[in-house]
């Protein structure tokens, strides 16, 4: 058997890691890792300056406008108006213009009728529809144009 000496209580051996090695390679590490650092910061400065002295007049002999943007106008905002006072105001403007008589185009002649006398013209004179060419061609028929030359016209918005 190998005989072994026996240590004093409180001492190491020969054996034992250096720590003084250790502690100088953290030392050395952080030395590099701040070096590198300072070196990219120094990098990214000197880019950031030619990329700026690079920066000239636009390409284009144009000048381009900014766009002046308003407010969305989803709302006015004004007054003390509620988006549900906003929403009941503007079903009335559109049940009213259902039911009232008005131009939609004066110069073409088309109106806005309300929509049960609509419903009405519709039920007595049908749908508007075309006269066909000669009558010769299978399911074609000869009608009266009347209907499709009516103006009226029903105009939900």
């Amino acid at each position: 058997m190998v005989e072994r000496k026996h240590e004093r209580p409180g001492a190491h051996g020969e054996r034992d890691i250096d720590v003084r090695a250790i502690a100088w390679s953290g030392v050395i590490f952080i030395v590099i890792a701040v070096i590198t650092h300072v070196g990219l910061w120094g990098l990214y400065e000197v880019f950031l300056a030619n990329a700026r002295a690079e920066d000239g007049p636009a390409l284009s002999l144009v000048e381009i406008e900014s766009p002046q943007w308003s407010d969305p106008g989803l709302q006015d905002g004004v007054g003390t108006s509620s988006p549900i006072e906003e929403m009941v105001k503007w079903r009335a403007e559109e049940a009213r213009r259902l039911e009232e008589w008005g131009w939609v185009d004066r110069d073409a002649g088309s109106v806005r009728i309300p929509v049960e006398r609509a419903m009405r013209l519709m039920a007595e004179r049908g749908l508007p529809y075309r006269q066909s060419n000669g009558g010769d061609e299978p399911g074609s028929q000869d009608t009266d144009p009347a209907p499709a030359e009516t103006h009226e016209e029903v105009h939900q918005p």
